[in-house]
Parts: structure tokens; sequence; C-alpha cells
């Protein structure tokens, strides 16, 4: 429950920070099993601009430059635009479409000495209808 009462109130401080480009409302969890890492994220909503999800762990290896990513994806409402980022800043991306699921295979960057990559979410459309719901994403990746 205080997992829960945590993110939350980081959801709010995001949303309060965005000054009306993002608004995103996000809920996430994560667990290891050896060296396979799981974590589940839910957009309840995201609206505006890219939503950057950064996800950390100190169980990479110093020096790593890229981790293996699978993210697999499905929207209620809404569309939405997902990509991971390498080192030279190539994009893998793919789309998805309510009730659709989606699977999105790359690498990802681990930025320097903060051993965290990032997923990024953008939801397509113009003005009002920029905008998803209740996007599901199970994030996989293995710690080398």
């Amino acid at each position: 429950m205080k997992q829960l009462t945590l993110l939350l109130l980081v959801g709010m401080l995001a949303l309060a920070g965005c000054k009306g480009e993002n608004q995103t409302i996000v809920r996430s969890s994560c667990s290891r099993t050896g060296r396979s890492n799981v974590c589940t994220v839910t957009l309840v909503s995201v609206a505006g601009g890219v939503y950057r999800h950064v996800i950390k762990n100190d169980s990479f290896w110093p020096g790593t430059d890229n981790a293996e990513v699978t993210v697999r994806i499905s929207v209620e409402k809404g569309s939405l635009q997902i990509w991971l980022e390498d080192r030279q800043r190539n994009k893998t991306l793919i789309g998805v479409e309510p009730g659709q699921t989606a699977e999105l295979k790359g690498l990802a960057w681990l930025s320097g000495g903060e051993r965290a990559f990032s997923v990024y979410f953008e939801p397509l459309g113009e003005g009002e209808a920029k905008r998803a719901e209740n996007a599901q994403a199970e994030i996989r990746y293995n710690t080398p």
C-alpha cells in the first residue's frame, strides 16, 4: 500500500510540473527473478507530449552500454507510439491502436552512471484527441 501511495504521489508531482505540455497519470511496479526483470506500467492517462518512463537498476554492470528490452503494450482508448533509444539515439518504435497488443524489441541505452534506461510513450492525434487511456505495458529486460 505504501508503494502504491508513493507511486501515485510521484505521478501527481510529475503532472504538477508539466506546465500544460505532458499530462500523465502512471502506476508501475517491478519484480526480479535472477537476471530477468519485469516492470508493469499502467498509463491511466497520457496527454499532450511525450512521457518518458525511466527504469533504474543498480544490478547493471558498470560499462554496459545497452540493455535488450521487450515491451508488450495494449491501449484501451486512443493511440500510442512507443520507442527505445540506443546509444547513438537511434529509435526502435512501434504504434498501438485501441484493442490491439503490440510488441517492441530493441536496445535501450543505459545512461551514464545512472544504470537506467528509458521507454518513451507518446499519444497520437491532434489537440484534445492527443490522449491515450488505460495503456498496459509489460517491460522485460535482463541485467547483463
